[in-house]
């Protein structure tokens, strides 16, 4: 039974390779003949979908409570979990829940021009246009929910896996920038040290960057500075005085004539 067992095993891992190895093989075919890649794209399941022109745009004044809410949830990894809310009067509320520095509340503010003109943005990219739910046959993916309130209307949609129209990614990752998360999800990034990077609150088990650098990518880290600059400019044109470029003397190798 057990043989039987380990051979059906073995069947299907075989069945399972051959076919990768057929989509890798097209793949490298398609690059050598000098043909994009095809992309695989799964399938997007959606729900609750608006019909189209059914949703007017909500009025354009402001309120105080209006807002604009961001929330990340866990996947198969060290993926950041942590809703961050910014309202039109500035108050960007956060909270943590997972590998993040700062777990629970906290508090902060931003300039009110800075959160209207964000909540702004998205009433006027057809938020109300899109569907609840966005999803997709793939597992051990993240979620993210954007919650948008304005007035007495609210609209929340779902997007596992970065599968909702392209447009929608990048004013989610806006939040974050107005926000700041980056200070709850590994702190101020002047005192950032190497190892900080990796999976927030959580030992790395194996030497290597995790998957935190991710959020660190979406998250609005600032840039080198010109006194962090200098120390590089500095080594820089010590290693070429140190080192000049040196000049290969070319040697000739006679040829044989003919005998």
């Amino acid at each position: 039974m057990d043989i039987r067992r380990s051979a059906v095993r073995f069947g299907s891992f075989l069945i399972v390779g051959m076919a990768l190895a057929n989509v890798y093989l097209a793949a490298g075919q398609r690059v050598l003949r000098g043909q994009p890649p095809v992309r695989m794209q799964p399938e997007v399941k959606t729900s609750d979908c608006p019909v189209e022109g059914t949703h007017p745009l909500p009025p354009a004044v402001a309120q105080p409570s209006d807002s604009v809410q961001l929330e990340r949830t866990n996947c198969f990894g060290p993926c950041p979990v942590y809703s961050v809310q910014i309202r039109a009067d500035g108050q960007v509320i956060w909270n943590g829940k997972g590998s993040v520095l700062v777990v629970g509340h906290d508090t902060a503010t931003i300039k009110p021009s800075d959160a209207r003109a964000l909540i702004e943005k998205f009433r006027t990219a057809d938020f109300w246009g899109l569907c609840s739910s966005y999803a997709a046959m793939v597992s051990d993916g993240s979620t993210v929910i954007t919650t948008l309130h304005l007035g007495d209307q609210e609209r929340r949609v779902s997007n596992y896996f970065d599968t909702a129209p392209s447009w929608l990614q990048p004013l989610e990752n806006e939040i974050d920038t107005a926000a700041d998360t980056h200070r709850w999800i590994h702190g101020d990034p002047r005192a950032e040290t190497f190892a900080s990077v990796r999976s927030p609150n959580r030992v790395p088990s194996f030497p290597g960057i995790a998957s935190g650098l991710g959020a660190d990518f979406r998250g609005p880290k600032p840039g080198l500075t010109p006194s962090c600059k200098l120390p590089a400019k500095a080594t820089s044109a010590k290693s070429k005085s140190n080192f000049p470029r040196k000049t290969i003397p070319t040697r000739r190798i006679p040829v044989a004539g003919p005998r």
